[in-house]
């Protein structure tokens, strides 16, 4: 439901959208913590194919709505400690790079956002001075200058 209303509703912005897509490869569905970390059909120990399913399908929802500049994607090897940055190198390299290219994203969408409501700002003040401004001549036109 989160995701139907913050990044499908028809008012969403999809550069304002960041998508974090972790996928972890070589899962085993056998291992104690996997639940933790994947879907597993009740009372065994196989992928449920549903929740696979609906998942390929809203990846293919995200990809065609989040810019691309918007998405990160990552492929992380499973361990069955599920992120281990401490015994596992290429996991500790993901959670750095995540972190460095999440808030480099979202300091740009913000610094975006500041600048778009400066403008904004700017362009309302012009105008109200421009409305002003000929509200003032309207009104101090003598009787013979009025254009009516």
């Amino acid at each position: 439901m989160e995701i139907e209303e913050g990044v499908f509703c028809p008012q969403s912005q999809s550069d304002a959208v960041i998508w974090l897509h972790r996928r972890l490869s070589k899962i085993d569905p056998s291992d104690d913590t996997a639940a933790n970390h994947i879907d597993l059909l009740p009372d065994n120990k196989e992928i449920d194919p549903l929740s696979q399913e609906q998942l390929g399908q809203l990846t293919k929802r995200l990809a065609g709505k989040v810019n691309e500049g918007c998405f990160l994607k990552f492929d992380i090897p499973w361990s069955p400690k599920g992120l281990d940055p401490d015994g596992i190198s290429t996991h500790s390299k993901y959670l750095d790079e995540l972190c460095a290219k999440t808030q480099k994203m979202i300091e740009e969408m913000v610094d975006k956002a500041i600048t778009e409501r400066q403008e904004e700002e700017v362009m309302t003040k012009s105008k109200s001075n421009i409305y002003l401004s000929t509200v003032h001549s309207l009104l101090t036109l003598t009787p013979l200058q009025q254009p009516f």
